[in-house]
């Protein structure tokens, strides 16, 4: 093409999309102002990396790439799509883009160091079934980026959007934006929750309004409807976006009364089906043309392809034993990646987002003593929890499956659901001041908690017993002399013992390792029993070439072993919490670990919203 006729088409192309305007945008990567982006997380670039407005440097990311739909669209409109484009002065991206799968533009080089804007003209009857989805896709380079989203169209299509913020203490800033994100004042918002009488409230000049909520369902959510002359919008909050809840991980008894039964352990060969059919769950479903698979595993790493976001299919059957009929029953999930639906025995018993922190569900009212019980798992790969991660993007893979064990358990209906400790020592580390924090779930009359402490050298100390409460929670404190202290060169490691009485008779007994121990910093120094430490550390990913991110015992000793014998004695677990059993191996072995939260590249905007907030709160580990 010669250059007068490539200046003619760029002539022709402008005079086009002047006879366009937008009806909708994107600030993509900054929460709150991306109403049509389908995944990615957020980050924004330093202007010391790109020299260009804000809206220019914040992105939303994704190692394959990041979408964008709108929904509800004139099918006969003409539609052309306005996106800027950046990325880092030494993070050279490659990427393509797409419009309902059809190229819009081939491999195309982003702008280093700056951002550039680019008009695309869109596919005759793109939007034939009143959708658009635009797709921009990751060629080369560390992963897809895009900063913003205009669409335009020969027809005005006026649209109202919703933005939540939560402060995770009951106050909820709703905020009603038009189709290019600008505030709506005077809009009509109405909040519902079952059971609970609707809240109403207005907008004011900046287009939001505040709902303060002091009561929540135990279960669903908040369901927010705005509305404004023609238009109106939906949008939802779960309970765990607007108050704190901390998660429940029932310590798995060491003994209980009456007939002995011990935890069985659900991993080994379940059956699999790579895409979901109807009627998974039932009992009395034919599995008999789906696949083995290993539990723990991923589902890459036996040769499976799961479409993303879309749930596969998990079965397998245990017998629980016919002494379970007068208990509580729990099952253990370690680790599900990433969304993850229960069912026993045709019934949906549970859910869970998260793909590295453990979970529980109750199955007391569903469980069959003495019988077969199907257990059956919807598993979707991609979702809030994955992006948050960014866990996939280091996997250089989809991650998803079952990763770590499954184990269910019986407990009497009263029982600890938590039993935890905290130690602080005295100003020359010597003696130490020993706290216990329980929680006991049933009817508490007659109830008793005792605690006693084992030490190193096996002998016991009592640290005392008391009458529990009607609510439940046991606070204990004790005084321990000169205990035995845990360091990285003597990692000596004590035993808490539980044992939960009714009427004096002992139903429950539990037990805990902990160490003593007192960790302060000051200045730029560390110091661990009033010592300095010089921390020698690596970071360490949950990973095998074989197996992925799921570990045997065999790998994580090695690692340990691996790691004592480099002179290491600090751990980060990079990017998530790791196995609970490599963490006990740490304990033992004296490896100092920084243990993370399951979100890495999450922007201070992306973690405070509704979305992501109540997700972030709820991961972490007791």
């Amino acid at each position: 093409m010669s250059r007068l006729t490539t200046i003619i088409a760029i002539l022709t192309a402008s005079i086009a999309h002047a006879q366009l305007t937008p009806i909708r945008y994107d600030d993509c990567g900054e929460s709150g102002r991306q109403p049509h982006v389908v995944n990615g997380a957020l980050y924004e670039f330093a202007e010391s990396f790109v020299s260009a407005p804000l809206a220019a440097r914040t992105v939303a990311f994704e190692a394959s790439a990041v979408r964008v739909r709108y929904e509800n669209l004139a099918p006969d409109a003409t539609y052309a799509a306005r996106v800027t484009y950046s990325t880092e002065r030494n993070g050279a991206r490659t990427q393509r883009m797409t419009a309902e799968g059809a190229e819009i533009h081939g491999a195309l080089d982003l702008p280093q160091g700056e951002a550039k804007t680019f008009d695309y003209d869109l596919p005759a009857n793109v939007a034939a079934d009143g959708a658009i989805e635009l797709s921009f896709e990751h060629v080369t380079g560390p992963n897809a980026v895009v900063s913003e989203v205009w669409l335009l169209s020969d027809q005005d299509q006026p649209e109202l959007s919703i933005a939540l913020d939560s402060d995770l203490r009951g106050g909820l800033t709703v905020t009603a934006q038009d189709a290019l994100l600008q505030p709506v004042p005077d809009a009509t918002v109405v909040a519902t929750m079952p059971g609970i009488d609707d809240i109403t409230a207005t907008t004011g000049a900046s287009g939001s309004a505040q709902i303060g909520l002091t009561a929540l369902p135990a279960e669903g959510g908040l369901t927010v409807t705005v509305a404004s002359g023609d238009l109106a919008a939906i949008a939802t909050a779960p309970v765990g976006s607007l108050f704190f809840r901390r998660p429940v991980l029932t310590p798995v008894p060491y003994d209980v009364t009456g007939p002995r039964t011990h935890p069985i352990r659900l991993s080994g060969t379940w059956r699999f089906a790579p895409t979901l059919p109807d009627g998974f769950e039932r009992p009395d479903f034919d599995d008999s043309d789906w696949s083995d698979i290993t539990v723990p595993g991923e589902w890459v790493m036996q040769g499976f392809t799961v479409e993303p976001g879309k749930p596969a299919g998990f079965r397998t059957s245990f017998k629980a034993p016919k002494s379970w009929r007068r208990r509580a029953v729990k099952i253990r999930f370690d680790a599900v990646y990433s969304i993850c639906d229960v069912y026993l025995n045709g019934q949906h018993v549970g859910s869970h987002e998260g793909g590295f922190t453990p979970f529980e569900v109750d199955i007391t009212s569903t469980v069959i003593p003495g019988k077969p019980n199907t257990l059956a798992l919807a598993v979707t790969s991609e979702s809030t929890a994955d992006t948050m991660a960014s866990a996939s993007t280091y996997a250089r893979h989809p991650l998803g499956g079952i990763a770590r064990k499954v184990t269910a358990f019986a407990v009497p209906k009263v029982h600890l659901t938590r039993f935890h400790a905290d130690t602080d020592l005295d100003a020359d580390y010597e003696d130490a001041t020993l706290t216990i924090l329980a929680e006991v779930a049933g009817p508490t009359d007659g109830v008793e908690l005792r605690v006693d402490l084992r030490h190193p050298t096996g002998m016991m100390e009592e640290i005392g017993q008391c009458s529990v409460p009607t609510d439940g929670t046991v606070t204990m404190v004790a005084d321990v002399r000169a205990p035995e202290l845990w360091d990285s060169e003597h990692p000596n490691l004590y035993t808490l013992w539980g044992l939960l009485k009714v009427n004096g008779k002992v139903k429950e007994f539990v037990t805990r390792r902990i160490g003593f121990r007192e960790v302060e910093v000051r200045g730029n120094q560390l110091f661990v029993n009033g010592d300095v430490v010089k921390l020698r550390g690596v970071c360490r990913h949950e990973v095998h070439p074989d197996l992925g991110r799921s570990m045997t015992h065999k790998i994580w000793t090695r690692d340990i072993e691996l790691l004592k014998g480099a002179n290491v004695n600090y751990v980060r677990t990079a990017h998530y919490p790791p196995a609970e059993e490599f963490i006990s191996r740490c304990d033992k072995a004296g490896i100092y670990v920084q243990d993370e939260g399951p979100w890495c590249w999450a922007s201070a905007s992306a973690a405070n919203s509704p979305e992501t907030l109540g997700l972030v709160m709820h991961v972490g580990i007791d």
